[in-house]
Order: C-alpha cells, then sequence, then structure tokens
C-alpha cells in the first residue's frame, strides 16, 4: 500500500515538473511579435450618438376642489420626450430621431402667503 501511494506521488511529481519545464522552454523558444500591424482602415467618419430628454410643453393649472389640496396653489403639468441625437465626425448634428419615450411631470406650487 506504502509503495502505490510513493508511486503515485513520484508520478504526480514528475509529471508536473515535466509541464514547468516545458512551459518554461516553450516560452523562450516561441517569440512573440511585441507589435502587431492592424489590417484595419481608419474610419473617416466615426458617428457619435447620445440620448437626450427635451422638455416639450409646460402647463400651468388651476387647483380643483376635489384636487383635496390643502393650501391655494396652482399645479405645473411638465410634457417631456425622449429623442436620439446623432453626430458626424466633426460633431455637426446630423439626425433628431424621436425615441418614443415620454414622459408626463405633474407637481404642486403653493402660492406665497403675504404678510
Amino acid at each position: 500500500m506504502r509503495n502505490r501511494v510513493t508511486l503515485m506521488l513520484g508520478g504526480t511529481l514528475a509529471a508536473a515538473n515535466l509541464m514547468l519545464l516545458s512551459l518554461i522552454a516553450g516560452s523562450r523558444l516561441v517569440v512573440l511579435p511585441k507589435e502587431v500591424a492592424s489590417q484595419a482602415k481608419p474610419a473617416d467618419m466615426i458617428p457619435r450618438s447620445e440620448i437626450q430628454t427635451e422638455r416639450v410643453s409646460v402647463k400651468e393649472i388651476p387647483a380643483r376642489k376635489e384636487d383635496n389640496v390643502s393650501s391655494d396653489g396652482h399645479w405645473v403639468v411638465e410634457h417631456w420626450k425622449e429623442y436620439e441625437y446623432r453626430y458626424d465626425a466633426e460633431g455637426r448634428l446630423t439626425e433628431k430621431i424621436p425615441t418614443g419615450q415620454e414622459s408626463v411631470l405633474r407637481y404642486w406650487i403653493p402660492e406665497k402667503e403675504t404678510p
């Protein structure tokens, strides 16, 4: 039993040493170039795009009784749309494309109390 364990351990160590020696020898025999010439052609136009949200409209709506607000004031309703802007290589806007995303923001502005 002890001979088997010793034989297996010795075989494993020998195999590991052989692998290490082959890696060291391979790294010295195979020389990799430091630079490789690119086969890609330089792009004449590098398009750039970004997504922005623009406010389309703002409306002030007076309060109603059913709004259940505690003070006098008014609602402000803002309508926003999202657009994709595309630019050319010189940074000029070439296209403005609506993405279909829209948002409506409503908030309450109380009237200022005068003393």
